[in-house]
């Protein structure tokens, strides 16, 4: 929530007060987001901001405890499978997956962090309670945020906005757009009401204090590979998406999230993009490692700039990434996971950068780490890798075949599917958004 992040630039009182103009939409004003008077004024005031019709759902309070115990509960009832468990026990190798992986610990993990979501399926928003008064300015702002929610989702057909590919690079892009145009007009909403004007505050320093403050809580994130949207839609979504808005209002907002970016990296180069600049190589041609026959193919996906530097960070324990990642130079890549004989598990990145030189800087980082990893160089494609049992890494050593990859063994993604329908999307907003 913006009061939480713009305490250092504006003074706020306690209470939501109609003391601005904005325009013909009318000011939020406190009220108890539990009865409908109030649901209807917050969705008013959002569908004027964005300049889309009123959507008014109907919203559930309901106790945050026992809300979290029935998700772990269930999720518990549905254990991994070995095929998914090995695969997170790869990604273990590279600190992006904790090392014992248990489905009821991912749920609460994912719940505990959620302040609020809108639920695609019901088409309803559920606040979860943990105390927090319920008229209170941050509850007021917490519905805005998932009324946005609720009008893509009707102004999309539930399809919100659809990444270019099936890869998790761009499953989080698009992402970003979805919950960046939820921030932006939380904030601004929150702006008006307390009587500033958007063009009153230094929003660029306001999201680079924002991802910096992201990157500190990824990098305590135990399952980063998981938890990517917590820490990057919200952050890096709203830098892009507020950028447009600074430039041409809610018009060119609505053209922005449209115009899906196809990987973190693009977003993080921030509204407008060059697209040619910042375009994706593919790397299907040399996805995965040509391995011996006792090695089982898991899965392989294009993961990104930004998983990619959660990688560094943690390798090299910082708290602090780059300030964006256009200075990565990763241009594509492929993450692959196998199971490497009987209770082993590897793992490889093939990441390729803009030029040769990024990839030897790269190297010299990761060599210098004397790690257990597996660390080569071919061209501008930089090659990690690493293995449960240190025996096998003569198997590596040398140089190795790529190619193709195949179906994946294990299906990676875990959210809720009901097919032949279209997926299940909730959309959160989280707690440290919502100043919990």
């Amino acid at each position: 929530m913006v009061i939480g992040r713009l305490a250092a630039l504006i003074v706020v009182s306690n209470a939501l007060a109609a003391c601005a103009s904005t325009g013909d939409c009318a000011p939020l004003e406190s009220c108890d987001i539990r009865e409908r008077s109030c649901q209807e004024q917050v969705a008013k005031t959002v569908a004027c901001l964005r300049g889309s019709g009123s959507v008014t759902p109907r919203v559930d309070v309901v106790d945050a405890d026992d809300f979290i115990d029935e998700q772990v509960k269930a999720a518990d009832e549905e254990p991994l499978s070995d095929d998914l468990r090995d695969h997170y026990g790869a990604l273990h190798l590279f600190r992006l997956m904790p090392a014992d992986v248990e489905a009821g610990q991912l749920a609460e993990d994912e719940w505990d962090d959620v302040a609020a979501f809108f639920d695609s399926d019901t088409h309803r928003v559920t606040v979860l309670d943990r105390g927090v008064e319920m008229n209170s300015a941050g509850s007021v702002l917490l519905l805005a945020h998932e009324l946005v929610h609720a009008q893509q989702s009707r102004e999309t057909d539930d399809e919100f906005y659809p990444p270019v590919d099936d890869s998790r690079d761009a499953s989080w892009a698009a992402n970003a757009m979805v919950e960046g145009e939820a921030t932006l007009y939380q904030d601004v909403a929150d702006v008006y009401a307390y009587g500033f004007a958007p063009g009153d505050l230094d929003w660029k320093r306001i999201f680079v204090d924002f991802e910096s403050d992201s990157w500190i809580y990824a990098s305590g994130e135990r399952a980063i590979y998981e938890r990517v949207d917590s820490s990057f839609s919200y952050a890096f979504g709203g830098a892009y998406v507020s950028a447009a808005y600074r430039r041409g209002g809610a018009a060119a907002v609505r053209k922005a999230v449209r115009d899906v970016p196809a990987s973190t990296r693009e977003v993080s180069a921030g509204y407008p993009r060059r697209a040619e600049r910042f375009a994706i190589e593919s790397l299907d041609e040399v996805a995965i490692p040509m391995l011996p026959e006792t090695y089982t193919y898991l899965s392989s996906d294009r993961a990104g700039a930004y998983l990619f530097e959660s990688f560094l960070v943690r390798a090299e324990g910082r708290l602090r990434a780059l300030p964006d990642l256009v200075g990565t130079g990763v241009t594509g890549d492929s993450l692959s996971t196998f199971r490497a004989g009987e209770d082993q598990v590897a793992v490889f990145w093939r990441v390729r950068f803009e030029d040769e030189d990024h990839a030897m800087f790269i190297e010299s980082r990761l060599t210098e780490l004397q790690a257990s990893w597996v660390v080569k160089r071919d061209d501008r494609d930089l090659i990690v890798a690493a293995l449960s049992d240190e025996a096998l890494r003569d198997e590596i050593a040398g140089d190795l075949a790529w190619g193709p990859a195949p179906e994946p063994v294990v299906d990676t993604d875990t959210s809720e599917m009901d097919e032949p329908k279209r997926a299940r999307q909730i959309r959160c907003a989280f707690r440290r958004l919502a100043g919990q």
